[in-house]
């Protein structure tokens, strides 16, 4: 592993959801794994995700009452995120 990736020193690609590292970044030696594939995985369709967090509000619901506030806050913060990127 290169240590910085250790020290958050790596670069990578930002979007909406936080950073993704980059393909070029990996060492993929001995994996029949391509550029395609590896942006097929790490894209961010906002769209899809907003459709996700409404998955999570019954979990949510349900966990309520031992939910860290910082959890709900950081939702919060990338549903608004989300929103803002569909615009």
């Amino acid at each position: 592993m290169d240590s910085r990736s250790l020290e958050q020193e790596a670069d990578g690609q930002s979007h909406v959801l936080g950073v993704t590292p980059r393909f070029e970044d990996m060492d993929w030696s001995g994996l029949a794994f391509s550029e395609q594939m590896f942006a097929a995985i790490t894209s961010v369709d906002p769209k899809a995700w907003q459709e996700e967090f409404k998955l999570h509000d019954e979990l949510f619901d349900k966990l309520a009452h031992g939910l860290p506030p910082h959890l709900k806050q950081i939702r919060a913060a990338l549903e608004s995120r989300l929103a803002e990127s569909v615009q």
